[in-house]
């Protein structure tokens, strides 16, 4: 192969991949704590009597949401804050859970029931059970097909 068309094939790769958002490759992605990008291997995602539940696996083994449940699915923001909209992380040693007293958000962008496609944002601060610690989620995003 010529020298020229394979520095071209090459650079040509490169701004193609360079552009690549690799959260926008996941079902659902978020930041924790700024730094550590948490993104979902998996995402079932169910839909029954006006919630949507979803139970995510990360690409790290070690760190999974649980109990994930959104009673809002019309477009909009909203509050998680374990009353309405339940959102928790967990890792291999602590749970941390939105709570009422400082609820995360959650906008909803899309409910789409024709192809059954749930899509939008969230963000905020979860907290362990006794309140003594925190992570703050950030960056939050998901693109679900539900059951």
């Amino acid at each position: 192969m010529n020298k020229k068309i394979a520095l071209s094939i090459f650079a040509i790769v490169v701004l193609v991949l360079s552009g690549c958002d690799p959260s926008e490759q996941y079902p659902i992605s978020f930041k924790i704590n700024g730094t550590t990008n948490w993104y979902a291997a998996s995402a079932p995602c169910f839909y029954s009597n006006g919630k949507i539940n979803v139970n995510a696996t990360s690409t790290n083994q070690s760190q999974f949401i649980t109990a994930w449940q959104f009673d809002n699915e019309t477009p909009g923001t909203y509050p998680i804050d374990h009353i309405t909209n339940h959102f928790s992380y967990g890792d291999t040693v602590t749970g941390y859970y939105a709570q009422s007293t400082n609820p995360a958000t959650l906008t909803v962008t899309e409910f789409n029931t024709s192809n059954k496609k749930f899509v939008g944002t969230f963000s905020g601060k979860l907290f362990n059970s006794g309140k003594t610690d925190s992570i703050l989620i950030t960056d939050g995003k998901f693109d679900l097909f539900y059951q």
